[in-house]
């Protein structure tokens, strides 16, 4: 086996989400009043999820503005890449259930906004 074989990384499943780049970018969207405010916007202004989780995509990549060839750029642009944006979508429309692991055992929790009391 060589050394490749052996470094390289599989997407997994974190927290309950798809993998980590979910995870951190529901984290910011819902964990951050103006954010939160914009993903509700969205969600609102679009019917179908897949428009929602299209237009969510587009705003996140229009917010880093990434024109300039750089590895930041690249690392960003390939995180980015991983992120299920339909699940973040999904799951803060009310229509989804996020998983939580709590000492070994998964339980499903509606997800919680720590400023809003609700879904949007």
């Amino acid at each position: 086996m060589n050394t490749s074989e052996t470094t390289q990384t599989v997407a997994t499943e974190y927290n309950g989400w798809t993998n980590r780049e979910t995870w951190i970018v529901n984290l910011w969207m819902t964990g951050d009043q103006g954010y939160y405010e914009q993903l509700c916007e969205i969600i609102s202004s679009h019917s179908d999820l897949d428009d929602q989780a299209e237009a969510l995509e587009d705003w996140v990549r229009f917010e880093y503005d990434g024109e300039y060839s750089s590895i930041w750029a690249d690392l960003i642009n390939n995180s980015l890449a991983e992120v299920d944006w339909y699940e973040i979508v999904k799951n803060e429309s009310g229509l989804g259930l996020i998983r939580h692991e709590q000492d070994g055992k998964r339980l499903n929790q509606r997800a919680k906004f720590s400023i809003a009391s609700a879904n949007c």
